[in-house]
């Protein structure tokens, strides 16, 4: 029995990226508020008020971190398992019947591209991290999981557009 593999629905630099941004852009609120707090002349103080806008980015830092980064796929001996805040799925391999690997943005296969697995011989077609639900599950191209997805899945895995 081979240890379990478990993947974010994108890649990591995905996920970072947006929440390093917001919390940079709080930063950067919190040093202005700060800075206008001194007894200078030149100007107006800061108020309460005005940290609104750092609480309302933090608040949407937090939401793409619930929304996004809490998105996990895991492939184990048994299945694939799919698992955000609200939903848990879980597909068995020997219900697996399709495999896709989407083209990324360059017409070809890797970063950028996604894997789709389901139970239906011709699902849905719609490949986007946030398509996953039961019987059908969508993240982000990786090697190893595609190494993984052949070790259990014989048949054959689609190359296609998305």
């Amino acid at each position: 029995m081979k240890k379990p593999k478990k993947y974010t629905v994108l890649y990591i630099f995905e996920l970072l990226y947006p929440v390093v941004f917001g919390l940079g852009i709080v930063a950067l609120l919190l040093t202005f508020y700060f800075r206008l707090m001194d007894d200078t002349e030149k100007v107006q103080h800061s108020s309460p008020l005005e940290l609104m806008p750092a609480v309302v980015m933090l608040g949407a830092v937090v939401f793409f971190i619930l929304y996004a980064a809490c998105r996990v796929v895991t492939l184990d001996d048994d299945g694939v398992h799919y698992r955000d805040l609200r939903h848990k799925y879980f597909l068995p391999w020997e219900d697996v019947k399709y495999v896709k690997i989407t083209y990324n943005g360059n017409d070809k296969v890797g970063r950028g591209s996604y894997m789709v697995l389901s139970s239906d011989q011709y699902p849905i077609q719609h490949s986007d991290f946030r398509a996953s639900q039961s019987d059908f599950i969508v993240f982000r191209y990786r090697i190893s999981a595609l190494s993984h997805i052949s070790e259990h899945y014989k048949g054959e895995i689609i190359r296609a557009r998305k």
